[in-house]
């Protein structure tokens, strides 16, 4: 019996792609570890080899905040150093894990078929990928993504969320051909309450836009535009080389 199995990175275009190649003859460990890597996004390419995009989600995130961050991070290579607010909120969210297990009851009020948890997607169209929360399954043959927020609703849902939940969409269509008329964000700071956002055709084209607007600040290493919110430069970790112009 042999195996060999390698994992290497690279870049194509825009994106940081991870390939996964393996030589391995026995047939019950090599399925134990293409369903271990199916798991976390990545996808089949050939017989052996297998791709994820691990870089496109959090930058649309970032550059929907700010079109200047990623300009920074990833035209400039400047470390953020913004860094323990990261690993604050990813200890939050650990936190709030423990919260989502007990909120079976939100979905029985949306009358959910059944679900799909820590679910990675890749669009082989679009070569982007991102893992979602949970992907809620309708008896009507429609999916929706729901993802969770450790933050409390102020009476309106932020645009962030709305083109993350749309980003997540399209990779619901591609991998399950299911129509995808709206998505869902539990606020958990908020009782857990649930917001239901509404995807329509104009948002897809809005996010259409953000997504070629976001690849061509990469791609020609374009000065990108500020935000119109002055209060995001206040704790912004490149806020002392940024000027307001």
């Amino acid at each position: 019996m042999s195996s060999d199995c390698k994992c290497i990175a690279g870049r194509r275009g825009l994106d940081l792609f991870v390939w996964y190649v393996y030589d391995i003859t026995d047939t019950k460990i090599r399925n134990r570890i293409i369903a271990i890597i199916q798991k976390y996004g990545f996808v089949r390419v050939q017989k052996s080899l297998f791709a994820a995009n691990v870089s496109k989600n959090t930058m649309m995130m970032e550059y929907i905040y700010c079109p200047r961050r990623i300009y920074f991070s990833k035209t400039l290579k400047i470390p953020d150093n913004d860094s323990k607010n990261f690993k604050m909120m990813e200890g939050k969210r650990l936190h709030a894990d423990k919260v989502v297990n007990e909120s079976e009851y939100l979905r029985k009020r949306i009358k959910v078929k059944s679900k799909k948890v820590d679910e990675y997607l890749m669009s082989k169209k679009l070569c982007i990928s991102g893992k979602m929360d949970e992907i809620l399954f309708f008896e009507d043959g429609t999916a929706s993504p729901l993802d969770y927020k450790y933050s409390v609703y102020k009476g309106w849902n932020p645009d962030t969320y709305r083109i993350q939940l749309l980003f997540y969409a399209i990779l619901i269509e591609e991998n399950y051909g299911c129509t995808v008329n709206d998505g869902y964000i539990v606020y958990m700071r908020s009782k857990n309450r649930l917001e239901r956002i509404r995807l329509f055709d104009d948002d897809y084209e809005e996010f259409f836009d953000v997504y070629n607007e976001m690849s061509r600040v990469l791609k020609n290493e374009v000065f990108p535009h500020i935000t119109d919110n002055a209060i995001k430069c206040e704790d912004c970790p490149y806020g002392k080389i940024c000027t307001r112009i």
